[in-house]
């Protein structure tokens, strides 16, 4: 009876029980010791990629926004420099044509009265 109560100690079955860390001897301990340590030193390598990475996403998205941004503005003011200048046009008797439903361009020489362009 004693032996199998003692058995069951080494099991871990009855009282205290050991880790598997625990079960190792002391050169193996050391052992899984630095293979811990160089998992954690490759888990922080990967997660300083990681970050790298993400900073370098987020400054390449806040260049495309800003060129966005630059490309949009720069739209406007082409766009309201040309409205100008058409303007301009018309105040000095400037007609405008406008393309029609069979492949001709028409000019407007007066409230509805429409005359082809050749």
């Amino acid at each position: 009876s004693s032996s199998s109560a003692a058995a069951g100690d080494e099991d871990g079955v009855c009282g205290e029980s050991k880790g598997w860390f625990e079960n190792l001897s002391p050169e193996e301990q050391q052992a899984e010791l630095s293979r811990q340590a160089q998992r954690d030193e490759a888990g922080e390598a990967e997660q300083k990629k990681q970050a790298i990475k993400m900073a370098r996403r987020e400054e390449e998205r806040k260049s495309r926004e800003k060129e966005e941004r630059e490309a949009a503005r720069k739209a406007m003011e082409e766009k309201k420099y040309m409205e100008q200048i058409r303007q301009r046009a018309f105040q000095e008797g400037v007609l405008e044509s406008e393309d029609g439903y069979d492949g001709c361009w028409y000019v407007e020489i007066e409230e509805g009265t429409w005359k082809k362009v050749l």
